[in-house]
């Protein structure tokens, strides 16, 4: 399966469909982890709007791209069933979009699972992982309309976008509000209408602490997290306070550092901050933590170690012992590292 990706006006960040599991596209929200998914263009322009049916997308068998709506989706199997079934792994994956039932699902699992495996063991465990997904989902799709209907009853009655930017500034700023479900909506929301309001750092920060510090939903942070850095809303606030808590966090939970990871525009803006901001002992704490989980690109080494390097004032290269080095910079050659290090 393919993933439709989608721009708006005001910002360079690609966005993606949430939808129910009957199509609808109920908003449009970040989508942080596109670098590492390789990208293709789509034929045409689609204009898609919370409320409408949703896009989706896959590759046929013999390598075109099918992009429509779930009316279309089901147009397709009722004229092309026979190339659908001739593929079992292209057949699985349909399945799933269109809903297919367990009876209809078993058989096309076992054969894909030839297709994958030569171990029988492995055939098996592979549909067993098939067969307890299938199962999961209804329990997935009941939990998320659990919350969906508390979540309407309990916050917003009508389309969000109905509501004043005002309404809904003061509404994120009330810290009764900050465990809402609708919180990371709303801000998006009030980002794309009034990005510049000078009330939103602080109305960002104090959802960044509190979910950071809970260790909660790290996928949401990331979403407020990176319009928080492109439209460079840590100018009206503490920067150092700031890149101190960022060293804490990434130092008292590696979890933080391998979720930012997984999005490498944000970690990213994250290690220029803290390059530029943080004093020498935060620095080298949120070092030895990125040294220690292992997470680094090729964007984020160079800064890190010239930084480093600038800090310590001295340097002993050593290409096997660390990325850094090829850049001039040895962490272990660092006093405060070898006090501080294992």
């Amino acid at each position: 399966m393919m993933i439709p990706v989608f721009t708006t006006a005001g910002t360079n960040l690609p966005y993606v469909q949430e939808m129910d599991e009957y199509y609808i596209s109920t908003s449009f929200v970040p989508f942080l982890d596109y670098e590492n998914y390789l990208t293709c263009p789509c034929v045409g322009e689609v204009v898609a709007f919370p409320g409408d049916l949703g896009l989706v997308a896959f590759r046929r068998p013999n390598g075109d791209i099918f992009s429509g709506t779930i009316d279309t989706v089901v147009e397709y199997w009722e004229a092309n069933e026979e190339e659908v079934r001739s593929d079992a792994l292209f057949l699985v994956q349909f399945n799933r979009l269109i809903g297919a039932n367990l009876q209809q699902s078993y058989d096309p699992w076992r054969l894909a699972s030839t297709l994958l495996f030569t171990n029988p063991s492995q055939q098996a465990l592979w549909v067993s992982s098939e067969m307890s997904l299938f199962q999961k989902q209804a329990t997935i799709w009941r939990d998320i309309n659990d919350d969906k209907k508390e979540e309407k009853e309990s916050a917003f009655s009508g389309d969000i976008r109905e509501y004043s930017e005002e309404y809904l500034i003061r509404w994120l700023a009330n810290s009764t509000n900050i465990t809402s479900h609708s919180w990371v909506s709303v801000w998006r929301n009030v980002v794309e209408r009034k990005p510049f309001d000078s009330r939103l750092p602080d109305v960002a920060l104090g959802w960044i602490f509190s979910n950071l510090v809970e260790n909660q939903d790290i996928a949401s942070v990331k979403w407020v997290l990176y319009s928080f850095f492109e439209l460079q809303l840590y100018r009206g606030v503490d920067r150092a306070e700031l890149a101190h808590f960022f060293c804490n966090s990434a130092s008292e939970s590696e979890y933080i550092l391998v979720d930012l990871a997984s999005s490498p525009r944000l970690l990213n803006y994250v290690c220029d901050f803290i390059c530029n901001f943080a004093d020498d002992d935060h620095f080298f704490m949120f070092l030895k933590s990125i040294v220690g989980v292992g997470v680094w690109n090729a964007r984020v080494v160079p800064k890190i170690a010239a930084s480093a390097k600038k800090r310590s004032g001295s340097a002993i290269p050593n290409e096997d012992y660390d990325p850094f080095a090829r850049y001039g910079f040895s962490y272990v050659s660092y006093d405060f590292w070898r006090r501080g290090g294992d």
